[in-house]
């Protein structure tokens, strides 16, 4: 599992093996030897399957059938889907067959704390010299970070400074419940620097996006000493949405457009997407659409137009129509009624991990309405919801 956390980590995605024109990444490398591991050790622990492993499967598998029927299976997007599968499929097994407890988790996450103390001062020295060091490991030259409104972007190994941000964002939640539950002082020690760590890491990469998400997975450990009013809670912020919604004149996603925390935030572009994904559902109902820039081509909008779907729930629609959107948004409101029940775990320490955890789900609800991950940081959405599942089974008759 180590060497999981450091490819997801410190390796960009496009370092990559490429053999008989099939492209191998450092992920996709770990995967395979896995599977050799297993087989040839017979290490086989998934005891028992829950109703979440049936449904994930089944939108891995539709969502690939979906995207390829969208391009009427031609050979590229065979081969596209068959690389995603390996990837998504692959590491969720490997995972859910190595984290068999919540102890299990606990212990991955510790090396993704190491990690974040590791990395923080390579994000530092990015966002001060606007050189990404990460680029030595990909051609052997430093690599020039993107700046946008003055202000350098650092993204490390990840794909973009968003994704980077995105990230550690989601893991800023179940670390912070650790302090809850180690009790050796240099294994505290190590949560409080990686809190600093993670903060600084989110800070240098200039995005709103993260930063939003960061505050949410705070706000939401917070309320973990107000458990108890829960359900009143979530009832609140509910009933605020309809509120909001009956109250302003434009839709609830319009606000998407008002928030803007870094400075050359793309809030319009945001909110213009999925509302023009709303208006124009007819068009991408059945099996997706395969190109969305004539929805902005009234606007001034940057070349690409809204063909960039920083939008989790729009790219599921866009990519495989009403079904793989239905099917994604079932697996969250799944996890999230899953995470409902691990919450209420009789053991105290533990039950604070449940609740990390759970935030790390907000986090990813919260990221998904301004980025789509791709690469190595789709991963750590699958992650949050393995631990789910595999603290579930775990408590599932407490």
């Amino acid at each position: 599992m180590k060497v999981f956390v450091v490819i997801l980590t410190m390796f960009s995605y496009e370092i990559r093996l490429v053999i008989f024109s099939l492209d191998f990444t450092l992920l996709r490398l770990f995967i395979v030897f896995s599977f050799l591991r297993i087989l040839i050790r017979n290490e086989y622990y998934i005891k028992k399957l829950i109703p979440l492993d049936y449904v994930l499967l089944f939108y891995f598998l539709s969502s690939g059938i979906l995207y390829s029927l969208l391009w009427s299976f031609n050979t590229s997007s065979i081969v596209f889907q068959l690389g995603r599968l390996l990837d998504l499929i692959g590491s969720y097994y490997i995972l859910r067959n190595y984290l068999t407890s919540i102890e299990d988790y606990i212990l991955i996450i510790k090396y993704f704390a190491i990690v974040s103390v590791v990395i923080a001062p390579l994000f530092v020295f990015e966002y001060i010299t606007g050189l990404n060091i990460f680029g030595l490991l990909i051609n052997g030259n430093l690599t020039v970070s993107e700046i946008r409104e003055n202000r350098v972007r650092a993204k490390g190994a990840f794909p973009h400074p968003i994704l980077a941000g995105s990230f550690w964002a989601v893991l800023f939640p179940v670390i912070l419940s650790l302090k809850n539950y180690l009790r050796k002082r240099k294994e505290k020690a190590l949560i409080n620097i990686s809190i600093v760590s993670i903060l600084i890491i989110v800070f240098t990469c200039s995005s709103t996006t993260p930063i939003i998400a960061l505050a949410a997975g705070f706000f939401f450990y917070l309320l973990y000493y107000l458990r108890n009013e829960y359900k009143r809670i979530k009832y609140s912020i509910i009933f605020l949405l309809f509120s909001l919604q009956l109250y302003m004149d434009n839709p609830i996603w319009y606000l998407l457009m008002k928030i803007d925390i870094s400075g050359g935030s793309t809030g319009f572009f945001r909110y213009l997407l999925f509302d023009r994904f709303v208006s124009n559902w007819k068009e991408w109902l059945f099996v997706g659409i395969r190109d969305t820039y004539h929805w902005g081509e009234s606007y001034n909008l940057p070349s690409i137009g809204l063909r960039d779907l920083t939008n989790r729930f729009v790219y599921e629609g866009v990519n495989g129509g009403l079904i793989r959107l239905i099917m994604f948004t079932v697996i969250i409101i799944m996890a999230f009624l899953y995470c409902e029940s691990l919450i209420k775990v009789k053991d105290k320490e533990k039950s604070a991990v449940m609740w990390g955890i759970f935030g790390s789900l907000v986090v990813n609800f919260v990221n998904f309405w301004g980025v789509n991950y791709f690469g190595q940081v789709e991963i750590i959405l699958w992650f949050t919801i393995l631990a789910i599942i595999t603290s579930y089974a775990q408590f599932r008759d407490i």
